[in-house]
Parts: structure tokens; sequence; C-alpha cells
């Protein structure tokens, strides 16, 4: 990427090289650009109140990117995280605006304190039993110990 630039690619400058346009076109809705900090999470949050669906039901963590109570801090999957004020990258955090390493603000490290409680709840649902949440009736939770798969599987037989 340094060749394509022409410049030095600092973890500061990696981290803003992420970000990539979300465009939505709505039928009979006036255009324009929107400079929200939004992540993947917030998409299906956002096109289910496009369509009028109520999603407070729903075990999600992304907001609605057109909401004015959207949360702009966008969390990497390393624990490292943008918003329009910080960038904390391997630790350091800078000035989103400036690129200027800063000394980190007690707002800047509840940010990540906050990106790292909702990485560890991510992780809970990436790897944990979400037919916990099912209330049917007919529903009987599966006993893992009776599925083995994966390299594992040959040496069991």
């Amino acid at each position: 990427m340094e060749k394509v630039l022409g410049e030095k690619i600092t973890p500061y400058k990696n981290a803003q090289l992420q970000r990539v346009p979300f465009f939505l076109h709505v039928p009979g809705v006036k255009g324009g650009v929107n400079h929200t900090y939004g992540g993947e999470i917030d998409v299906v949050p956002t096109l289910l109140h496009l369509v009028g669906i109520d999603s407070k039901e729903y075990v999600q963590f992304g907001t609605d990117l057109l909401s004015k109570d959207h949360d702009q801090v966008v969390a990497f999957r390393n624990g490292d995280y943008v918003s329009p004020k910080y960038t904390s990258i391997d630790g350091k955090y800078y000035d989103t605006n400036t690129g200027e390493r800063i000394t980190a603000t007690d707002e800047a490290k509840a940010y990540k304190k906050k990106v790292g409680r909702e990485l560890e709840l991510s992780d809970k649902v990436l790897y944990g039993d979400l037919l916990r949440f099912n209330k049917l009736d007919d529903f009987k939770p599966v006993d893992p110990s009776k599925y083995m798969y994966g390299k594992d599987q040959e040496t069991e037989k």
C-alpha cells in the first residue's frame, strides 16, 4: 500500500484506510452525504429500521446509522477502535482528525473499555449456544458431548 499511496503506512493510517463508503438508495428520500462512523454490525439495524421493522427484541450489537442515538465508536476485532474524536491502535491513542498521538483521555479510555466489553459479548454469541434464547415448548436441547466434528472425529472412530 505504501507504493500505491506513496507514503509510509503507520498503524494509525492503516486504521483510517479501513474506512469504506456505505451507499443506500431509498426511493422517495432526498440523497446526501452522511459522514457517520459505523461498522458492518450497523447495517442490519439500519436496514431493518428503513423497512419499518422494530428490532428492539432482536439480539444485535449494532445501531441504526441514521438514528440520532447511533453509537459512532467502531470496534475492530482485535480491540482497537475508531471514533470521530479518538482512534486507539495497539494501545496508543490518536486524535482522529489530525492523526497526532495523544495522551488517553478518560473518554478515550472509556471507549476502549466499552469496545472490550462488546467484543467479550460478541465472543459469547460467536462461540456460545444461541439456542439458549429459544423458549419454544417443543424445543429439546442438544447434548453437545454426543457430537464431534473435525480431525478428532476420525480418532474417536
